[in-house]
């Protein structure tokens, strides 16, 4: 078994670090979805209040948008993490290619919902926001890039 473990995490450190990296990122926007409050070892935001605060800067009181908005969101992170999850097996098991699609996909996921955000930073002038949304766009594509092209085995198979 070590052996097996051994050469899976041969010239693959880069692609696992990658992927655990936003499976956790994702995994705790998740969390902080569900823990609205602060906690133990845990301070959640309520981000209803919160999509509720910005579509009220709006004019509108109605409850239905800041729902929508926070379901969707929740969605795409839980499919995001689900998607790397798939990744993450699938390169633990050699199988690099669905690995990289899995991979791919969780990141389209990602760049999806941080253009969504995005946007709603602009509509509702949150600049600061849009910066931090931005520089989380940028980082899915240097991930992606080096999940995809930094890999030593993956070099020594292209020659």
């Amino acid at each position: 078994m070590e052996n097996q473990v051994t050469t899976c995490f041969k010239g693959k450190v880069i692609q696992f670090g990658i992927v655990g990296f936003w499976i956790l990122f994702w995994l705790f926007n998740v969390i902080d979805k569900l823990i609205g409050e602060p906690g133990f070892l845990f301070v959640g935001t309520d981000r209803f209040a919160q999509f509720f605060k910005l579509f009220s800067s709006l004019g509108t009181e109605s409850i239905l948008l800041p729902l929508i908005a926070l379901a969707i969101t929740t969605f795409v992170e839980i499919s995001a993490f689900i998607l790397l999850g798939a990744a993450l097996i699938n390169l633990f098991w050699q199988n690099n290619e669905q690995a990289r699609n899995f991979f791919f996909w969780g990141t389209f996921a990602g760049l999806a919902l941080f253009s969504f955000f995005i946007v709603g930073d602009q509509i509702f002038g949150d600049r600061a926001e849009v910066l931090e949304h931005s520089i989380y766009w940028i980082l899915l594509l240097i991930s992606w890039a080096a999940y995809t092209y930094l890999p030593k085995q993956e070099i020594a198979e292209k020659i």
